[in-house]
């Protein structure tokens, strides 16, 4: 079978290419281990022409490669929306598309994610949303008074992510993103969420292919840092999940329409709490702790639904 890879890598843009470039090795070593073919397309080398019943995609001026199907790597970085069509027009062509653009645009924005899972009741780091200064004491209020995690909507790797412990210190930070925010394109939208004290600098990484999870690992925060993330020199370790743990992990990225993830939960006092869903999780950091070929599992899940795509065909 031949799958072809889309790839959002831009070395200009991206804090850390080398980190993709693994990604897309593993990927591509599996495929090849598993009498598969894996060509790696990059989304810069793409046109999309749009035309009355015919839009079809184009690559580097000519015809779009022949494959069977599409594995996504999708960008994390800001203005990606427009890029995302690329992947949409694949899925209005008839091909299967992992993950699926739907699902990517969902885990992309960090304020959407959180509020389908809260609608579907899977519990989940309180949060509020601001816009601006106004309303910022009834926010922290409601979270339990400081200190509480400041968010903006996107963002990887623990970028855009501050603890905060002062008033004054919210204020300033607040400040900076709203000016920050103000010189893009990004609306000016805020998240502040409750900082979960007995997780004590640690949170889980749940990795989803379909309707199971093939790997979890315990990712703790270097001295003097909260954030857990591999990239902000955390260490990771193998961790067995929770019944309730497992549960959550599954059902939220059923909701949020995904093939595989990475879903990162804190372990509360009140039982476990999604802070984040990764649409498009590394797999350096959760292979290294676990011994488990990740990217594997995801293309045996690849060419599985490819199958059963044409089946239905």
């Amino acid at each position: 079978m031949h799958i072809t890879l889309i790839s959002f890598l831009n070395k200009r843009r991206s804090l850390y290419p080398a980190t993709e470039e693994y990604n897309q090795q593993q990927l591509s070593a599996a495929a090849k281990e598993r009498g598969h073919d894996l060509s790696i397309v990059n989304v810069g080398d793409c046109q999309l022409l749009l035309q009355a019943g015919a839009s079809k995609m184009l690559y580097k001026s000519g015809d779009f490669p022949k494959t069977d199907g599409f594995l996504v790597r999708f960008s994390t970085s800001f203005g990606t929306h427009i890029e995302a069509m690329f992947v949409k027009q694949l899925t209005l062509d008839g091909y299967t598309v992992i993950n699926p653009y739907e699902g990517l645009i969902r885990a992309k924005n960090k304020l959407r994610t959180l509020q389908l899972l809260a609608h579907h009741a899977i519990p989940i780091a309180k949060t509020v949303v601001i816009k601006s200064r106004s309303g910022i004491d009834r926010a922290v209020a409601e979270l339990g008074g400081l200190p509480i995690i400041v968010k903006t909507p996107f963002g990887s790797f623990g970028r855009g992510v501050v603890l905060v412990e002062t008033e004054k210190s919210l204020y300033s930070v607040i400040e900076l993103i709203l000016k920050y925010m103000a010189l893009g394109t990004d609306s000016t939208i805020i998240l502040l969420q409750e900082y979960i004290r007995e997780a004590n600098g640690e949170d889980i990484r749940a990795f989803v292919v379909g309707s199971e999870v093939v790997a979890a690992m315990r990712r703790t925060a270097r001295g003097g840092d909260f954030r857990s993330n591999f990239h902000q020199g955390g260490t990771v370790e193998n961790v067995h999940l929770t019944p309730e743990e497992h549960a959550c992990a599954i059902s939220a990225v059923r909701v949020l329409g995904l093939d595989y993830a990475g879903v990162d939960i804190i372990r509360s006092k009140e039982g476990p709490k999604i802070i984040e869903v990764n649409g498009n999780p590394g797999l350096e950091a959760i292979t290294k702790a676990t011994g488990v070929d990740v990217a594997g599992k995801i293309i045996d899940f690849t060419v599985e639904k490819i199958k059963v795509s044409r089946e239905k065909t």
